[in-house]
């Protein structure tokens, strides 16, 4: 059976309240009221800076069991350094991370902008990451991402091509995993709630089935898309 999971970009928007949060909800229980609404959230915050593994399991203890985090890598390690890192930056990256356990569904890399593919470099990344037994959601920002050798290296590695919808970069429609991610960002982003992001991401499904199996499908739509109720 196919999964379709649905969350923000983030949860911790002050302009939220009063739209989203209640009022009087103390700020320290909206990820728990987050999670009444939508079944998984990615996490910005992480690309910026890295939280403690401390953080990641305050988190962790803070949703139900079937929630889960997409956590997008830190920028150091995917725009100063290009994904051509040493083993210590990996390590720090995805230890904390490892604070969240398997409610850490998919770590994404998103690429700067004209970022060419790169086999030899992006196989020496994702080979040291392999070990770490996450899986990864690509967020590519060129469109050599999108040739035939480039779709081939993410379908042998596993790794998800994200699938967005944006004015600002070239995207793509490919599967080359055993899960989807899409990213509804920017003017192109739906609107609040969790029914439009559904519904957009019902109408994005166009992949060829899954040989029989079930596909999961996460979506994420940018926070400033209103913090209205659904």
């Amino acid at each position: 059976m196919s999964e379709l999971r649905v969350g923000t970009s983030g949860w911790q928007y002050r302009h939220w309240k009063g739209r989203f949060y209640p009022k009087d909800l103390p700020t320290a229980k909206w990820l728990g009221y987050y999670t009444t609404y939508f079944d998984t959230v990615e996490l910005n915050n992480s690309f910026y800076r890295q939280p403690e593994r401390r953080t990641f399991e305050r988190w962790r203890r803070a949703v139900p069991g079937d929630f889960r985090f997409a956590v997008k890598l830190n920028r150091f390690i995917t725009h100063v350094k290009r994904l051509k890192v040493e083993r210590e930056s990996i390590d720090r990256s995805y230890g904390t991370l490892a604070g969240l356990g398997p409610k850490a569904a998919v770590v994404l890399v998103q690429l700067p902008p004209r970022m060419k593919f790169d086999e030899e470099r992006a196989e020496r990344f994702f080979k040291q990451v392999a070990r770490r037994r996450r899986r990864h959601a690509l967020e590519p920002r060129d469109a050599s991402w999108f040739t035939d050798a480039a779709l081939a290296f993410m379908r042998r590695r596993g790794i998800a091509l994200v699938i967005g919808e944006t004015q600002h970069w070239p995207t793509h429609v490919a599967v080359t995993a055993d899960f989807v991610y899409l990213r509804f960002h920017g003017p192109a982003a739906p609107g609040a709630g969790r029914a439009p992001l559904v519904s957009r991401a019902q109408r994005r499904r166009r992949w060829p089935p899954s040989g029989g199996r079930g596909r999961q499908t996460s979506a994420s739509a940018h926070h400033e898309t209103g913090g209205r109720r659904c």
